[in-house]
């Protein structure tokens, strides 16, 4: 759930209640409705931040001339990526595969048409430009591209002490 994909919530909910506990099960399914209803933790700054400059610097690579391969796979890393901010910076569950495409559609139509239509002449025509246009209006609420001054400090818990010389 931390990463904002609630597979297993959406499975309960879903599901085909079997066993002998069908009170249970319900139960269960009702508490997850409500957990689905309530949606993500909201992100915070630092997210926000950490997630701009990694699309920002997709994009950038996107916009350079590439071999088709490179393209493509950086088009694939970037696909998820801004779908997945899309959502989240929206306060809305992300998804992944099928779900993403779903999720930004229902989340906002006239997004979600834009960022297929785009994603697809990228990946049909090898044309980056509609994918830099919607990433541009997608993070300008947020403070728009991120590099120059961007700095992500690594969690204190990755750190190491400094040995003693």
């Amino acid at each position: 759930m931390k990463a904002g994909l609630p597979v297993l919530i959406r499975m309960v909910v879903e599901g085909v209640v079997v066993g002998p506990r069908p009170q249970r099960a319900e139960a269960l399914r009702s508490e997850a409705a409500a957990l689905l209803a309530k949606g993500p933790s909201p992100l915070g700054r630092d997210q926000l931040d950490r997630t701009r400059y990694g699309i920002s610097s997709l994009l950038e690579d996107l916009g350079d001339e590439r071999p088709d391969f490179e393209q493509v796979a950086i088009g694939a890393a970037l696909y998820q990526a801004l779908g997945d901010f899309i959502l989240r910076a929206n306060g809305h569950w992300s998804g992944s595969g099928k779900w993403l495409p779903r999720q930004v559609m229902a989340f906002d139509e006239t997004v979600g048409n834009a960022f297929t239509a785009a994603f697809d002449t990228l990946f049909r025509d090898r044309e980056a430009k509609p994918v830099l246009e919607i990433a541009e209006r997608v993070l300008a609420p947020y403070g728009g591209f991120l590099f120059d001054g961007y700095r992500a400090d690594a969690p204190a818990e990755w750190r190491r002490e400094k040995p003693d010389v």
